[in-house]
């Protein structure tokens, strides 16, 4: 019989290994990038917080995000933010009171994820001079927060505060030497 020749095709198939298909991430969003400043009435600021333990600051993270635009530039502080907390209709603490609970930043707010700004609260009552010491401790219980940009639309949420932690105090045992036992000097 005779040999057929011809173009050599490689093989598709490896020897001693089976075909396997490589897990593949989907691939990342991409964001869209911003196209100037962001109107006030563009933004949408959510509160995102359920608890909160009381006796001390605690950092309340406001989402925000555009209704409209896909991403635009913003500075989120105090003067463009509102935020209140209540309980029923006493009024308990607000960044009018407490401009410096929001540091000035520079955020991009996009209409597709959150871009996340920390307030903080002192679980104090805010009075005419924020922060002062004398001030009272809100009480454990529920409340609500309220937050819009300036000219927004408020979002309202509920949250309780908590009773803080217990410490956890670890003490370090103090070693003290050991009196031998038995009797000394004999051989």
């Amino acid at each position: 019989p005779a040999q057929v020749l011809g173009p050599k095709v490689p093989s598709t198939a490896k020897k001693g290994k089976k075909n396997k298909r490589k897990k593949t991430k989907p691939p990342e969003p991409v964001l869209a990038e911003p196209t100037g400043p962001c109107l006030n009435e563009d933004i949408v600021v959510t509160p995102a917080v359920t608890a909160v333990p009381g006796g001390s600051d605690v950092a309340i993270t406001l989402n925000l995000r555009t209704r409209e635009t896909p991403a635009c530039t913003w500075t989120a502080s105090s003067e463009s933010i509102t935020a209140t907390i209540t309980s029923g209709k006493d009024h308990i603490w607000s960044t009018r009171e407490c401009p410096a609970a929001i540091a000035p930043q520079d955020v991009v707010v996009r209409q597709e994820v959150d871009a996340p700004v920390v307030l903080t609260w002192s679980t104090r009552r805010s009075e005419p001079k924020c922060g002062s010491p004398s001030a009272d401790w809100a009480k454990l219980g529920w409340y609500h927060i309220e937050a819009a940009a300036w000219a927004g639309e408020p979002t309202d949420v509920q949250f309780e505060l908590v009773a803080p932690s217990a410490p956890v105090v670890t003490k370090t045992a103090d070693p003290k030497p050991q009196k031998q036992k038995g009797k000394k000097g004999k051989k």
